[in-house]
């Protein structure tokens, strides 16, 4: 799932985040509010959530890990 975080050049290669916004992800949806719309500011926004957004799924990945590591 992380992984979707960092498929920015696949996605923007292949389909540019279209036809419309049907293959966007908030990575590129990010840079086309920064780079299309000139919305730099909630841009920026959206980069801080989406990095609290992973940090949390790993921060869950690893106290799951852990608790498999207590269970064995």
């Amino acid at each position: 799932m992380i992984n979707v975080f960092n498929s920015f050049p696949i996605i923007w290669a292949m389909t540019g985040g279209g036809p419309g916004s049907k293959t966007d992800t908030t990575t590129t949806f990010m840079y086309k509010l920064a780079f299309y719309d000139q919305n730099v500011g909630e841009s920026g926004a959206m980069a801080v959530v989406n990095f609290a957004l992973i940090l949390v799924m790993v921060l869950l990945y690893l106290r799951a890990a852990r608790w498999r590591e207590e269970v064995r």
